[in-house]
């Protein structure tokens, strides 16, 4: 469900101590009249362990390669949760080796069609954010990883017109995923404690986790314009919090 974010929100997200905390509201209803009621609070999502070298054991080395899967698949529902003309409509993850297979389901956001060079930025996320997060250490898993992605590449390929056109979309989708690097590492968590989450679930991690760094103009134009404005307010927060802790260091300097 989609709209104006105002009120409580159906899903929240939070860090507490390098931890990803997320507090679930049952939904009552749809649309303008949905009645939001709390569970039964906030839930604990252990942080998923970091990438490790050849050397690790064989347990430690599922644990990296079910880490880059879901990452990957973070990424697309980040993206299409983030990027204008599209949603994400919920994200899967499943099976019980080290080899997990995923997919997002994602829909046009409104009537329209989703945007040619959104859904190819869309589709580059997972393997973008697989470029900057780290790649399995064994080559059969590597082989694994790389016939897997492959489909996103076909189908971004098919989307444009012109070489430098997918190249181009390839460094929207680096920058983009660098920028929003904390939101789809938070859905990459959930994902370890469930395999299944709802397009709230997406839309909360991305509200709580704004961009690490302002996005030039060109990019801010292919962000839905609600989200933004929450991550303005959000960073306009953080620098009149920072104002006021400079000033009141300042005057306690001075006495």
């Amino acid at each position: 469900m989609r709209g104006a974010w105002s009120g409580e929100p159906k899903l929240a997200v939070r860090a507490v101590n390098g931890r990803v905390l997320l507090h679930e509201c049952k939904v009552h209803g749809r649309g303008s009249t949905a009645q939001l009621a709390r569970s039964e609070g906030w839930q604990l999502v252990p942080t998923a362990s970091v990438f490790t070298s050849s050397g690790s054991s064989e347990v430690q080395r599922a644990d990296d390669l079910k880490r880059i899967t879901r990452l990957h698949e973070a990424a697309h529902a980040v993206f299409h949760a983030s990027l204008v003309g599209t949603c994400c409509c919920e994200v899967h993850v499943w099976g019980s080796g080290k080899y997990e297979e995923a997919f997002t389901v994602s829909c046009p956001e409104g009537n329209e069609q989703t945007p040619a060079h959104v859904r190819a930025i869309a589709a580059l996320a997972g393997p973008a954010i697989n470029a900057l997060a780290g790649q399995a250490s064994d080559q059969d898993e590597r082989l694994w990883l790389w016939r897997g992605t492959l489909g996103d590449y076909v189908k971004a390929a098919s989307l444009v017109a012109k070489e430098a056109d997918i190249l181009a979309l390839w460094d929207s989708a680096v920058a983009l995923a660098q920028s929003l690097r904390p939101a789809i590492e938070a859905v990459a968590d959930l994902l370890a404690n469930e395999s299944r989450l709802t397009e709230d679930h997406v839309d909360a991690a991305v509200r709580a986790y704004p961009p690490l760094r302002p996005l030039p103009s060109d990019m801010r134009k292919l962000i839905k314009p609600d989200l933004l404005a929450d991550w303005d307010s959000d960073s306009e927060s953080k620098d009149a919090q920072q104002s006021g802790s400079g000033s009141a260091a300042t005057h306690s300097g001075d006495t």
